[in-house]
């Protein structure tokens, strides 16, 4: 289920069909599962307060202080997503934008008489910047009423739907781009995204498996597929993900918080240590992260020879 940025701009020459997230292949004693399916829960609750991952957009970083914000019982966190906040992924570029006028919707025209698809897409991805969410809508539906076949509009249409929470839309919107563009990644993972965000577990592997056939080194997608193993409580699985996203994106520190609380919840304590020392150097704010050096260390003291 990574995340500032807008949804991709049209310009009169469409681009082929961004991080994250991506996809993402995803049992143990009970306070492993408990440990497990709480952070899990966590990592969804941080998904659905997020955005699915868009494509074409840079990967910010978040500074330690940033981090030293995040919630202390996140766990199996998700790679940050789309627009807003998104994950490292493997070919992203910052996507061209028109010059942003006052931050109101009265500055822009009204899209019914309107008839440049173009010039409709690129509103409506101003308005995605400016955090104008549901009034991006009307400008990529007028869009889409002038080019009906345009996969791109049906793309950022699941996004700014995703966004707002409306996960059904948004899953026929992706779906739709898909049927005019099977081989289109970033809407298989985005999608994937979607189906995470239902619990609809078996569907999200599929997509982000899909994507990555497409993709196969992108982290971010690699991330979110470990994490929908996980929260099927099977961290064992989910680890070779998280070890690839991290080995990929060493920036990518979800993916390496991940890592630990799986290491930590299949009870190899050594390695879990290990990955958040090597976290804590890197984000040294990262609550997080230092209470499961925490939990890790105690674990290991009490429960015998390390592994």
């Amino acid at each position: 289920m990574k995340a500032a940025g807008k949804p991709k701009p049209q310009s009169s020459r469409h681009q082929p069909g961004r991080p994250g997230t991506v996809a993402p292949k995803r049992r143990h004693a009970p306070w492993q599962t408990v440990l497990v399916v709480a952070g899990c829960l966590a990592g969804l609750a941080l998904l659905l307060a997020r955005t699915p991952r868009l494509k074409h957009r840079p990967a910010p970083r978040v500074s330690a202080p940033a981090l030293a914000e995040l919630a202390t019982t996140q766990t199996l966190a998700a790679s940050t997503t789309a627009p807003l906040s998104t994950g490292a992924t493997a070919t992203q570029q910052t996507p061209a934008t028109t010059a942003a006028p006052a931050a109101t919707t009265e500055a822009l025209p009204d899209p019914a008489r309107l008839n440049d698809p173009v010039a409709l897409v690129n509103l409506g991805n101003e308005l995605v910047g400016r955090g104008l969410i549901s009034n991006a809508i009307a400008y990529y539906q007028r869009a889409l009423q002038l080019t009906p076949d345009d996969e791109e509009i049906y793309f950022n249409l699941g996004y700014v739907h995703g966004r707002l929470g409306r996960f059904d839309e948004a899953i026929g919107y992706y779906t739709k781009c898909l049927e005019l563009v099977p081989e289109y990644a970033e809407a298989h993972h985005n999608l994937g995204n979607m189906f995470l965000a239902k619990k609809q577990f078996d569907r999200a592997i599929e997509h982000y498996s899909a994507s990555l056939r497409l993709q196969p080194e992108n982290p971010a997608t690699l991330n979110d597929l470990g994490r929908c193993l996980a929260l099927q409580n099977k961290p064992q699985e989910a680890i070779r993900y998280f070890a690839d996203a991290a080995r990929l994106d060493t920036n990518l520190f979800e993916a390496r918080f991940n890592l630990a609380n799986a290491f930590l919840a299949t009870g190899r304590y050594t390695e879990a240590i290990n990955t958040f020392q090597d976290l804590l150097r890197d984000y040294p704010g990262f609550v997080a992260a230092r209470l499961g050096l925490e939990k890790a260390r105690r674990l290991q003291a009490t429960q015998g020879k390390p592994r």
